[in-house]
């Protein structure tokens, strides 16, 4: 999700679309433990001390299901992106709508739960948890939900996309915790 923000950053930047490495972020940053419950913010941070990521083409992604992580690798075609700052969201429903605004946010959810396993359409309203185990793109939003991005595919949800049900879940979290202390997104 971290990788998919400065994906969208760069693009609105007015730079050509370019796919990010998410396996460079995986297998080079120690500190976010990559797809093991890692965070965007030090995904994000990592990024921005190693002054840009690997393309997508040059480094592509191979973990997934499969727990597969390889040897860093030093050296790649580098997109240079130079991120200012990594931009912590206020945990509101209103802090999340107004960084949307800016552009889309890597947001923390709970989503090992039937409700997200076996998601297909609709906008869900609640989540048998709220423990934040899953980080996905928070891309745009209406009156009565928010629609996230997962990174699970086209054949999951709605063409690889969820809505989830504003105003519902804890009042301080949101429907399976989207409004959390996890979202943040780059500024260039």
């Amino acid at each position: 999700a971290a990788v998919a923000a400065l994906e969208s950053a760069v693009c609105l930047s007015g730079k050509p679309l370019t796919p990010l490495s998410e396996q460079q972020v995986v297998d080079c940053d120690e500190a976010s433990y990559a797809c093991d419950g890692g965070f965007p913010g030090d995904a994000l941070t990592f990024i921005k001390q190693s002054g840009g990521v690997c393309t997508e083409e040059a480094y592509p992604y191979v973990s997934g299901d499969s727990g597969y992580h390889e040897t860093c690798k030093s050296s790649c075609t580098r997109e240079a992106v130079t991120i200012r700052k990594v931009v912590a969201v206020p945990v509101s429903d209103a802090g999340l709508v107004q960084a949307i605004n800016v552009q889309p946010v890597a947001v923390g959810v709970a989503a090992d739960n039937p409700t997200w396993k076996q998601y297909k359409s609709g906008i869900v309203s609640s989540c048998s948890t709220t423990q934040l185990d899953h980080a996905v793109l928070a891309v745009g939003y209406s009156p009565s939900y928010f629609k996230i991005k997962n990174s699970w595919g086209t054949q999951w949800g709605e063409e690889g996309y969820m809505r989830l049900k504003r105003g519902a879940g804890t009042r301080s979290s949101g429907t399976c915790g989207i409004i959390g202390p996890l979202s943040v997104y780059p500024q260039l």
